[in-house]
């Protein structure tokens, strides 16, 4: 069986060979050059006749010539192409044809079309033919969309047919109308969507091809189809059936650059500054209606679909996203600038944060339900009875997530550092935006660790925080919110506050240094805050401020929290310790701010009482190191009977010269009832007796003309 079928092989082979090697029959070869001479006459004469211009003759001509191309192309069967002489002189004719009668012929484009389409194999003969460049907007508009819609046929064929379309020479010659260039960006758009979020090998030349039709067509006669392709590739990719690139498209289009995926922040700075300074296309208006349009449409799909934020949607087009808003905030602060030269700053920031914060807040806000002005779908209603808060992004998320938020902080740096007058202003919006949205008790440590990490990167020692400000950071330090407070402390420490101070409103400077005094004392004992080297002298020079100015009530309540929150063993004055420098300068900060020292020349009227209450914050202390570590009243007795004698030394001191004459006695004498309280403890109190022992020691070196002895 396989002896014979290798025989029957050898025998056909053989057959083949030899009819060949035989010389082409007579009646073809003379046919064939009969045809030949015949498409050449047809040429010339035709040539001939368009120099003259003899139209009425060369009418019928042209039109055999045209019958004559398509009818040959029929011919063209695998028999005849693959017989060499025949092959040679089919192409031949067919070739003169196409440039004589069909090449440049916006007549024959749809024809022509359609018969390669139905016929791929003649794609090599008549495809070259192919002149929609040529076209009217209508036939261009009918061949595209013949193009688009053929998805069955080849991809290769496709992009064969697809590259002769030269789309910007052709929107240069042929100024097609608004509506028309309309029809192409829809057309180009849904070939892109059909191609799908990652389109085939096969199909990705095609892809190409479209994607430049539509980067081309964005930026023809810019801005005229600017919003409309951005609404086009924004509703494209809500069904993620974008590809990513599409997107890079339109950023390189739009910045004359080479982004691409992967690129590290300093590149895409780089980018965004460059166009920012550079473009002059788009207006303020048209930078602040993108602004709003994003803003709008991220925040209308996070409340239809973001359960878990926007991310797990959009993922794929975070990078491109990401340096496409950098690239409109970037654009928006310059030209606000240049059309407000001359602007307050609240005023610049008035119109800039508004449009940075709405583009970015639907990536990284998490959403209150209970103060959405619109309503989320109900499929999420469902899923989210019992939860306050949707979080804008979940922990798998958090690269992404990153990648948002660092825009966003580029955006409001590149505000600060285009605006300095405006610093002040743009960091006070960003610190309202985060107490808001950030510093509650639902938002979990993955989010505030992403958003931490970018906001406190920017230049905070340009902060000037207005008494909202400072009202909100007394919010945050007094709830339970230990990331939160990190992230205060670390802003914190960074304020001018001696500047800040030297320029507060008159009118509001009792309230200013009340609120102040509750953060310094606060926040110095945070954990992060106490490990930085500014926060030592920061407390000391606080020392000169008019503290003067805080009323008792604000005294008190900082006092009692600095007696309960801090090592008690401050008033010992034990050195050595990791925390003994902080905690002596926040405790000499309160001496100060009650008056209490020799070096106040300016008094409240509740001076008295605020020295009565630091005193009693300094025998709590006393009281509370002995409770706390009983070893110290073995251990640490010196310690114990000097801290009394200081106190006592203090009244003598600070009375002696702050008090006028007639009120010394009397006011030595309350503030020694507070210090007796010492000795007014149990009979058999240790503490007791170590205060009267250090009592009766300083007083046996006094003479009756010391007010202490007098007051006693």
């Amino acid at each position: 069986g396989v002896k014979q079928q290798i025989e029957t092989n050898r025998d056909e082979m053989d057959g083949l060979l030899k009819r060949s090697l035989q010389a082409p029959p007579t009646a073809m070869c003379i046919a064939s050059i009969h045809i030949e001479h015949a498409t050449r006459a047809l040429e010339r004469e035709c040539s001939e006749l368009k120099d003259i211009g003899d139209v009425q003759l060369l009418t019928p001509q042209r039109q055999v010539g045209i019958a004559l191309f398509y009818y040959m192309g029929t011919l063209c069967a695998d028999d005849i192409m693959s017989y060499p002489p025949l092959k040679q002189r089919f192409t031949s004719c067919i070739e003169t044809l196409g440039n004589m009668f069909i090449s440049g012929e916006e007549s024959q484009c749809v024809r022509l079309l359609a018969t390669v389409l139905q016929n791929p194999n003649l794609s090599g003969l008549m495809g070259p033919h192919f002149t929609p460049s040529v076209a009217s907007p209508s036939i261009f508009l009918q061949l595209y969309c013949t193009l688009v819609e053929s998805d069955q046929t080849s991809p290769d064929l496709r992009f064969v047919l697809l590259t002769k379309f030269d789309l910007g020479q052709w929107l240069n010659d042929r100024k097609p109308r608004l509506v028309e260039r309309s029809q192409i960006i829809e057309l180009a758009g849904k070939a892109l969507a059909s191609a799908g979020l990652s389109p085939p090998q096969e199909i990705l030349m095609l892809h190409g091809v479209f994607r430049h039709h539509l980067a081309t067509l964005f930026m023809f006669d810019f801005p005229q189809h600017y919003g409309e392709v951005l609404s086009l590739t924004l509703h494209h990719s809500e069904t993620q059936a974008l590809a990513p690139d599409t997107w890079y498209d339109l950023v390189n289009a739009l910045a004359g650059a080479r982004c691409r995926p992967g690129l590290s922040l300093a590149q895409v700075k780089e980018v965004i500054n460059r166009y920012a300074t550079e473009q002059r296309a788009l207006s303020v208006q048209e930078l602040r209606d993108t602004a709003s349009m994003f803003g709008g449409h991220f925040t209308k799909e996070r409340l239809q679909y973001g359960l878990y934020g926007l991310y797990p949607k959009y993922r794929v087009y975070i990078e491109p996203l990401s340096i496409f808003q950098g690239m409109i905030g970037h654009a928006l602060v310059v030209a606000t600038l240049q059309n407000d030269r001359g602007s307050l700053s609240d005023k610049l920031c008035e119109q800039l944060w508004p449009h940075l914060c709405g583009m970015f807040s639907p990536w990284l806000a998490p959403y209150f339900t209970r103060h959405l002005t619109e309503p989320t779908a109900a499929w999420i209603q469902q899923l989210t009875d019992d939860r306050s808060v949707l979080p804008p992004w979940i922990v798998a998320d958090g690269g992404h997530a990153n990648k948002m938020a660092s825009m966003f902080v580029e955006c409001i740096r590149f505000v600060v550092d285009t605006l300095p007058v405006a610093s002040s202003n743009m960091l006070s919006c960003v610190w309202q935006f985060y107490v808001t949205n950030f510093a509650h008790n639902s938002i979990k440590d993955y989010i505030l660790s992403v958003m931490h990490g970018n906001l406190i990167s920017l230049p905070w020692q340009r902060f000037f925080p207005t008494l909202q400000d400072m009202d909100l950071m007394l919010k945050v330090v007094d709830q339970y919110l230990p990331d939160c407070h990190t992230f205060l402390g670390a802003v914190f420490i960074e304020v001018p506050w001696y500047t800040w101070v030297a320029h507060s409103a008159t009118q509001e400077s009792s309230r200013a240094h009340a609120s102040l005094l509750h953060l310094l004392i606060k926040l110095a004992n945070e954990p992060n805050v106490r490990q930085s080297p500014k926060i030592t002298p920061l407390l000391v020079e606080s020392q000169q401020f008019a503290w003067h100015l805080v009323d008792c009530n604000s005294y008190e309540s900082v006092t009692n929290w600095f007696v309960m929150s801090y090592d008690p063993r401050v008033i010992l004055q034990l050195t050595g310790e990791d925390w003994s420098n902080i905690d002596m300068a926040a405790l000499d900060l309160l001496e100060m701010a009650a008056g209490y020292s020799t070096k106040v020349t300016q008094f409240h009227p509740s001076t008295l009482r605020k020295r009565q209450m630091f005193v009693r914050a300094c025998v709590k202390l006393v009281l509370s190191s002995l409770s706390r570590h009983k070893q110290l009243v073995t251990t640490r007795q010196d310690e114990i009977r000097a801290a009394v004698r200081r106190m006592v030394d203090k009244v003598e001191t600070v009375v002696t010269h702050s008090v006028p004459g007639p009120q010394k006695v009397s006011e030595a004498g309350l503030l020694l009832t507070e210090i007796l309280a010492l000795v007014n403890q149990a009979s058999n109190s240790p503490v007791s007796t170590l205060a009267v022992e250090a009592l009766l020691g300083w007083l046996s070196s006094r003479s009756t003309a010391s007010v202490v002895v007098s007051a006693l």
